[in-house]
């Protein structure tokens, strides 16, 4: 019975309503998102005011979509806002530490130009010089179709990028 009392008096003016949503402990969070859903953006702001706002009572505050609603809400410390409430030591957990070895390419993949034009890629050990890039280059079976049995008039190897053959 008190209940039902609470839950009149808190469909009641702002000026009987905003105190009863605001302080009252009988009203279960099911009866405050009701009220929430409900009732008008003042009731919403007394009840995000309250001592202790639930993760899915502070969801159905955020549905709103009222800008005064939401910013009373997450001003309030006794809120458990977000995934927060749901996941709790996982946000305060270290960030991964960095593998400095597995950071090490043994290969690398280059852009193949012929005569200017993309044509394909090779792969070649990630500390190639340019003498062995252009090697590479040659025998690929990329240069060799395009080239069509011509030599190679000059080889410009830009390392860690591409290698143009100009035929």
């Amino acid at each position: 019975q008190l209940v039902t009392l609470a839950l009149t008096l808190a469909r009641d003016v702002e000026a009987v309503a905003l105190p009863i949503l605001q302080f009252s402990e009988v009203l279960t969070d099911e009866d405050l998102v009701e009220i929430v859903k409900s009732q008008g953006a003042e009731k919403q702001v007394a009840v995000a005011k309250r001592a202790h706002v639930s993760a899915d009572l502070a969801d159905a505050l955020v549905g709103t979509h009222d800008e005064n609603v939401v910013a009373t809400l997450v001003s309030n410390e006794g809120a458990e806002l977000g995934y927060a409430a749901q996941l709790g030591d996982l946000l305060d957990a270290p960030w991964p530490q960095v593998d400095p070895n597995a950071l090490v390419q043994d290969e690398i993949e280059l852009v193949l130009q012929i005569n200017g034009k993309l044509r394909g890629s090779i792969v070649v050990a990630a500390g190639a010089d340019k003498a062995a890039i252009e090697a590479v280059a040659l025998a690929s079976p990329i240069f060799i179709s395009h080239a069509a049995g011509a030599k190679a008039k000059k080889v410009v190897v830009v390392p860690g990028r591409l290698v143009n053959v100009v035929v």
